[in-house]
């Protein structure tokens, strides 16, 4: 309710002076009772003769109470009259009504009624008027002047003031003046207490009306608000739902509810009535999960759900609803990451097949050194065959001197078939796989395969491994290829090295459970703008590179969860730094999946 709708207040003088009225009309109403008790002990005390004058001075009295009442009446649709104004009219009638008792006392010749109707008003009017102490004083003198009046014109003389009746009558005028002085300060003190009551009251309802407009403002908001909440809700692409403690739906978007038609062909009940394989597959796969959910374990399951336009896949996040502290219910998200999962799968296709045409590309750059490599076992074998040929043509017996050559012959065939495994094992072609993994295996593997260009290009190459370093998990071939390209990027740095040509290969096991690599050369090292683009995709400080190494074994490295970093070495020359956490490392929750 709003302040204009309220009724307010009167004003405190308005409703003072009503009050002040209405004591005043109750007195004039009053003065009836003597009015009448009086003209009736005229009948008997006075002269037959006398009784119409008598009876005019009461009629007189009576006109002037009626008169009095008509102006004191209150008014529906009129303000109260001012205070001065009724204290006026109240004075006015006072002084009426002591004049014609004063008229009627000195045709009787009795003063001593008069005195006592003096005191009488003098204590009426101190204790029923709330008029103070100046109208009270003002009553008094009337009063007395009226009594000094009535003696002096009923006894011709004013000796009876100095009787001790008239010393009680001007006591007793004392006592209404402090009568009503004490009344007055109370009135006053109770007005103090009704002024602040009431300026609380205006303040408790000044506040009340901004609560009452702030509630309102506030609900508007959160009608709003609760309304944008169900738009999103509604209109998100995802589905999303909540259930409360007994695992019943209590809310449910339009992607959900389509869902439920494409997966079980049906709609989402409102009773909760299912047919039954329905429910024994919830209860098979989405009981536990609300379970764990209503528990206060907040997490998020892969879900794949055969459909007929094929599998689908969604992750779905439970999330418990608390209020203080306890959990009422559970909300889930659903959404459908099968597109996802596709471009992930075709990025890690597209990755793969990049990086084999990386590894082919490397081999064509090898091609020479290999070729040179494969060529010096083949010789030694042509070579070792022709002498056993010759020495068995010569002395077919001797088949004791040939037995040792022709176990070099095997040993070299050996050779160039490990030659041609190990390029092969790097160049073929296959799904990205994870496997356990040796690194320090892998860093041999590769130097096995870049050493014909090592030693062709005069590189002193050493190797500083750490034993026992926990297993990798991982692509063998792709983390292969990523050693395998740094140490031809070191050699090729060291190609046009004027001074020593030291290459360095170091593990060693890192922070936080992670194994690193570092490969050093004792090369030029790298600028500060051309180390700032280094990892780039199509930058290249060679003229015929296509500038896709480094930027292939980053992402290599990442997909595995490690990192890899460029350093400028203080004594010269460059330092890549690969870490990939171990098998030590703590591995995060893998997201479950499950089929339905």
């Amino acid at each position: 309710m709003s302040v204009a709708e309220r009724q307010a207040p009167l004003d405190p003088d308005a409703e003072e002076s009503g009050r002040l009225a209405r004591r005043l009309r109750v007195a004039v109403t009053l003065c009836l009772g003597p009015i009448i008790v009086f003209a009736l002990f005229d009948l008997a005390l006075q002269p037959h003769a006398a009784l119409p004058l008598f009876w005019a001075l009461k009629l007189g009295a009576l006109l002037v109470i009626a008169v009095a009442a008509m102006l004191l009446r209150e008014d529906g649709g009129r303000r109260p009259r001012a205070r001065g104004t009724v204290i006026g009219i109240g004075l006015t009638c006072v002084a009426a009504m002591y004049a014609l008792s004063t008229a009627s006392a000195m045709l009787a010749h009795e003063g001593q009624t008069t005195m006592l109707m003096t005191l009488a008003v003098a204590l009426a009017t101190a204790t029923l008027l709330p008029w103070g102490v100046g109208p009270q004083v003002a009553v008094v003198a009337i009063g007395a002047l009226s009594t000094v009046i009535t003696i002096y014109g009923a006894h011709g003389d004013l000796h009876a003031l100095l009787q001790y009746p008239m010393v009680g009558m001007v006591v007793g005028l004392g006592v209404s003046i402090y009568v009503a002085a004490e009344f007055q300060r109370g009135r006053d003190a109770l007005a103090s207490r009704l002024r602040e009551q009431r300026a609380a009251e205006a303040e408790v309802r000044r506040l009340n009306d901004g609560l009452e407009e702030r509630v309102a403002a506030r609900t508007a908001e959160l009608r709003s608000s609760q309304a944008a909440v169900g738009a999103v809700i509604e209109n998100a692409t995802d589905a999303i739902w909540a259930v409360d403690r007994d695992a019943n739906l209590i809310l449910s978007n339009a992607a959900l509810r389509q869902r439920v038609v494409d997966v079980y062909g049906f709609e989402l009940q409102p009773d909760g009535v299912y047919p039954a394989d329905v429910l024994a597959a919830f209860a098979a796969y989405w009981a536990p999960l609300y379970a764990r959910g209503l528990a206060g374990e907040r997490f998020s399951v892969e879900q794949t759900v055969a459909q007929a336009s094929g599998p689908r896949a969604y992750v779905n996040a439970f999330n418990p609803i608390t209020v203080d502290g306890a959990v009422i219910g559970l909300a889930v998200f659903s959404a459908d990451v099968t597109q996802q999962r596709r471009a992930e799968a075709e990025a890690r296709q597209r990755q793969a097949e990049l990086t084999h045409v990386l590894r082919l590309s490397t081999m064509g750059e090898m091609a020479a050194g290999l070729a040179h490599e494969i060529n010096q076992p083949l010789a030694a074998i042509v070579n070792y065959a022709q002498g056993c040929g010759r020495r068995l043509r010569a002395n077919p017996g001797d088949v004791g001197t040939v037995l040792p050559v022709i176990d070099v012959i095997s040993a070299e065939a050996l050779r160039a078939g490990e030659i041609i495994r190990r390029l092969r094992h790097l160049i073929r072609r296959e799904a990205p796989r994870q496997e356990w993994l040796d690194l320090n295996e892998l860093v041999r593997e590769a130097l096995s395969i870049v050493e014909p260009d090592a030693r062709q290009d005069s590189v002193a190459v050493s190797l500083d491994l750490q034993v026992a370093l926990p297993p990798l998990r991982g692509d063998g071939i792709q983390i292969e290829q990523v050693v395998l390209n740094l140490l031809r990027n070191a050699i090729e740095a060291l190609h046009d090295s004027g001074g020593r040509r030291a290459l360095q290969l170091c593990t060693r096991m890192g922070d936080a459970a992670t194994v690193q690599l570092e490969v050093r050369d004792s090369g030029p090292g790298l600028a500060a703008e051309v180390a700032a683009q280094v990892f780039e995709p199509f930058f290249s400080t060679k003229a015929a590179g296509l500038g896709m190494g480094l930027s292939i074994s980053r992402t290599i490295i990442e997909s595995h969860g490690g990192r890899i970093d460029y350093a400028t070495d203080a004594a010269g020359g460059a330092i890549f730094r690969v870490t990939l956490p171990s098998a030590a490392a703590p591995v995060a929750a893998p997201v479950a999946t499950a089929a339905q």
